[in-house]
């Protein structure tokens, strides 16, 4: 499952929500959001919340921000609803919000 987000001229980023909200999933494999943006205004509230509760196995959980000129990035949420919290990244990115 990939979202994918190759904005040059975004002025502003509102309330981007990726909401995974499933009871029997049973592996999510490649989750990447990526956001190679150039002109980039605004992010806020980027939100990526895996609320799941008989989720089998995250692998491969990659939050990529690879931008050179964003102005402010505000309120950047990952949560981590998940058993294996933990052991879910693999690029260095530090999950400040991460609950089990």
């Amino acid at each position: 499952m990939d979202l994918h987000l190759n904005f040059e001229i975004v002025g502003t980023l509102t309330n981007l929500d990726l909401q995974l909200n499933s009871e029997i999933v049973g592996t999510l494999t490649n989750l990447d959001l990526q956001l190679n943006s150039e002109i980039v205004g605004t992010l806020t509230n980027l939100d990526l919340q895996l609320n799941s509760e008989i989720v089998g196995t995250l692998t491969n959980l990659d939050l990529h921000l690879n931008s050179e000129n964003v102005g402010t990035l505000t309120n950047l949420d990952l949560q981590l609803n998940s058993e294996n919290c933990g052991n879910s990244h693999k690029s260095g990115f530090i999950f400040k919000n991460c609950k089990i």
